[in-house]
């Protein structure tokens, strides 16, 4: 059995009609640039989320320099952010020529350390970054009916990995009582990752490492004076992450494989 990482052809299948009528549309009124599209995506994305209006903009780098200039942050100013993180959430603070201060993260949520931050925090922070690591986003106006029902698969299909995996080297992530995790990505640590994906390819199963290397490690970042064991957490993760396959359209079938085949290594 083969099982994909990840499988944009069955993602995009089901609405896949939709996707073209909107296309054909859009195609039909020219309005590339902000336009209907835009406009009805903005409602409806607000609405879903219960606020009474939003603003969509080009990516989310864009949507943090955006915040950052209505927040005035500048030269002078320091924003602190999670070491383990995608990098557009570090980028738009060079955008406005603000200083970067990097924080660890909690071993158990693989999120901003709150001991870390408050050392951190000085009359110069003007903002902290909060990350929600492997959260959940909506790319697409089509795709709002369904973010519920593929949120709740989601969440279905970590239970089963959490209740089937049973590897006394495998870590996995730990269902937290302040939140539940939409499993936008379900990511387990073992001292030999490599070697486990490497075998976890070898039976047909896609695994990918998101992030191999903390940001303070990022050769852009070199110039903010950070060192290899400046923060242990980030560090430690960033060599023993690795993300199973959690889209939901997989199969029940395909994720059973995949945890029996983890149970076997």
């Amino acid at each position: 059995m083969k099982v994909p990482f990840i499988d944009l052809q069955r993602a995009h299948q089901p609405i896949k009609r939709a996707l073209l009528d909107a296309f054909e549309k859009t195609i039909e009124h020219g309005g590339y640039c902000l336009g209907p599209d835009v406009t009805a995506f903005e409602t409806a994305f607000a609405k879903e989320q219960g606020v009474s209006r939003c603003v969509g903009v080009g990516s989310g780098t864009e949507a943090l320099h955006l915040i950052a200039c209505a927040m005035e942050i500048g030269p002078g100013d320091e924003v602190i952010i999670p070491s383990f993180t995608f990098i557009a959430s570090a980028w738009f603070a060079q955008y406005v020529g603000a200083r970067i201060v990097f924080a660890d993260i909690d071993p158990v949520s693989y999120t901003l350390d709150p001991v870390a931050l408050e050392a951190l925090i000085t009359d110069k922070t003007k903002a902290i970054v909060v990350t929600h690591l492997f959260g959940q986003a909506a790319a697409l106006n089509v795709k709002l009916p369904a973010l519920r029902s593929k949120t709740e698969r989601r969440q279905e299909l970590g239970r089963r990995y959490l209740d089937g995996i049973r590897h006394s080297d495998i870590e996995l992530p730990q269902p937290l009582e302040w939140g539940r995790s939409v499993y936008h990505m379900f990511t387990i640590q073992h001292p030999e990752r490599d070697r486990l994906r490497t075998y976890l390819a070898d039976n047909g199963i896609g695994a990918d490492i998101v992030y191999p290397h903390p940001l303070h490690r990022q050769p852009c970042f070199n110039f903010l004076g950070y060192e290899e064991g400046d923060f242990p957490v980030s560090e430690r993760l960033a060599n023993r992450c690795l993300s199973l396959p959690i889209v939901p359209e997989l199969a029940d079938e395909e994720i059973e494989y995949v945890i029996e085949t983890l149970n076997a290594f």
